[in-house]
């Protein structure tokens, strides 16, 4: 997975003033990393990444509560993806050939 994907997770954690670098260190991150969009990660860190966030958040829909409010049209991997996309196969195929998915 591209690990700047988390981003918004990660403003939304330092605009709580929640302990980010610590939640990112505990799964072997770090902030540049999640800035850089050629860091992938395993599936399973990003997933420990998002249960940790939501542990320090005491919210376990935490991740979902930032994805309600995120604009999708600025996103990093929406940004070329969707712009020509008029359905979700369409989303969906932009990524299969954009390299979103791939490593």
């Amino acid at each position: 997975m591209r690990l700047i994907t988390a981003e918004p997770i990660v403003a939304e954690l330092d605009k709580r003033g929640l302990p980010t670098d610590q939640i990112l260190d505990g799964v072997g991150l770090n902030r540049d990393a999640v800035s850089d969009p050629e860091t992938f990660v395993h599936a399973m860190v990003m997933y420990q990444f998002l249960e940790d966030a939501a542990r320090v958040a005491e919210d376990r829909q935490f991740a979902a509560r930032v994805g309600e409010k995120l604009d999708l049209t600025g996103w990093f991997p929406m940004i070329g993806v969707a712009k020509n996309a008029l359905t979700v196969g369409d989303i969906f195929t932009g990524w299969e050939f954009s390299g979103c998915n791939s490593r």
